[in-house]
């Protein structure tokens, strides 16, 4: 078994509010480069969130290719990360169901606030495939 991958900036968020949909700009997704692996995610220590949310929910999405070459983007995950004061609880890494050698992408959302924004970076990173 081969141990985890260095960590990697998944994305990097400044000031960005709730998101509805995945981008369309390949650049903007990370591969994982692997036939068949899991992700572990996680928030880096001092992200915030601004105009009082209690929570910040990160969805985690895939994106593969179907049989025919197009793309096929689902979410495979919802992490929700508490806010105290300003501050986002960045919690312990979660790990991501197999990824199926999939592109990744992780958006934002809010639970409560007035036009709540979240500043912060998340990272992943690939691990040995599930035995």
């Amino acid at each position: 078994m081969s141990s985890p991958r260095n960590w990697r900036t998944l994305r990097a968020f400044a000031a960005v509010a709730a998101e509805s949909s995945t981008p369309d700009d390949d650049s903007a997704w990370v591969s994982l480069g692997e036939a068949s692996s899991r992700a572990e995610v996680r928030v880096v220590a001092g992200a915030t969130a601004a105009n009082t949310p209690t929570a910040v929910q990160l969805t985690y999405w895939r994106r593969t290719k179907s049989t025919a070459n197009a793309s096929v983007v689902d979410s495979v995950a919802v992490v929700t990360h508490p806010v105290t004061v300003a501050d986002v609880n960045e919690g312990t890494p979660v790990v991501l169901p197999d990824l199926g050698g999939s592109d990744l992408y992780v958006t934002v959302g809010f639970v409560a606030g007035t036009s709540p924004t979240f500043t912060g970076t998340v990272q992943c990173r690939s691990l040995a495939p599930s035995a």
